[in-house]
This record gives structure tokens, C-alpha cells and sequence, in this order.
């Protein structure tokens, strides 16, 4: 599965040339570059050829205003022919990824390396709640590019093409 590690960002050039540099004396990486980004990733090998491309786009931001400051930033993802509209919310207390509109969060189940959406809700008895669903069409590696590019400031197109 390919990877997107955390990496140093500035503005003007991205991810840092020591983390691109890095990847690409390995071998391993093929480097994809668009609206000053690069992303590095590590191809599969001896698996299906088909490309599966990931397009992701910042189309909102807001400001968080009252007791917490913070932004809440808004991505579109087209993967695979669909489309999803992701928030990113960053403040003081805590940040999170969701889907835009809906209540929950998202994230990768180590065991079956998908992406699921959560909504917690208390329950009976000082219990709680868990509504978890698997969120068919959005891979682990579009979610870890938004989580980079918002980390980034990145505001133009990414696209990410890989082999499967």
C-alpha cells in the first residue's frame, strides 16, 4: 500500500527536497508534482496494472470564531468516479476529519486497512453509543493526501496517480 509519511512543509516548495531526496535514493518512489507539492509514495509491485487516480482540492475554509479559534477546512476528493466533500476541523482542543455535513468522524481500521465513519452518541445507562460504517470508494491514501495537504496550506489541485 503506498505512503504518505509526515514531512516538513514550507509554502513556497512543499514537502522538504531532504524527504523527496530520501525517498528517491531508495528507489522506491515515483514523485508526482503539481501546484508546488510533491508527493512522494512507494509503488507496488507484482499486483494489477490498472491506475486509480486521487484529485483532491480545498473548495472552502472558515473560521472557527467564540470560545475555541480554529478553521474548518473543506476538500473534495474524486476517487475511483465518486466524489466526497471532507471536512478538516483544526483548533486549540482537538482536530478531526469528517464527511462535510454529516456528524462523526473518519478513520483507518488497522485490520482491514479501510476507511470508516464513527458517530459516538451517549447512550442508556451512562453508556455509549458507536455507529461504525465502512466508507465504500475512499482509500487510507486519499485520506492521509488531505490530511497533508491541510497540514501544507495547500490550496490548489493535487492529483495522485497510482498503479494497483
Amino acid at each position: 500500500m503506498p505512503e504518505l509519511r509526515r514531512r516538513e512543509c514550507d509554502e513556497e516548495t512543499g514537502p522538504s527536497s531532504a524527504a523527496v531526496d530520501h525517498a528517491q535514493k531508495r528507489g522506491r518512489a515515483h514523485l508526482k508534482v503539481e501546484k508546488k507539492v510533491a508527493l512522494p509514495f512507494v509503488e507496488i509491485f507484482d499486483q494489477d496494472k490498472s491506475r486509480v487516480e486521487i484529485r483532491i482540492r480545498r473548495v472552502g475554509s472558515n473560521t472557527l470564531t467564540g470560545n475555541v479559534s480554529g478553521r474548518v477546512n473543506t476538500y473534495r476528493v474524486t476517487e475511483d468516479g465518486r466524489e466526497f466533500l471532507l471536512a478538516r476541523t483544526l483548533h486549540t482542543l482537538e482536530s478531526s476529519i469528517g464527511i462535510a455535513g454529516r456528524k462523526g468522524i473518519l478513520y483507518v481500521d488497522t485490520e482491514d486497512n479501510r476507511v470508516h465513519h464513527q458517530v459516538t452518541a451517549p447512550g442508556a445507562a451512562c453508556g455509549l453509543n458507536t455507529d461504525d460504517e465502512v466508507v465504500e470508494g475512499l482509500s487510507p491514501l486519499a485520506l492521509r493526501a488531505v490530511l497533508m495537504a491541510d497540514q501544507c496550506g495547500e490550496t490548489g489541485e493535487i492529483t495522485i496517480t497510482r498503479k494497483e
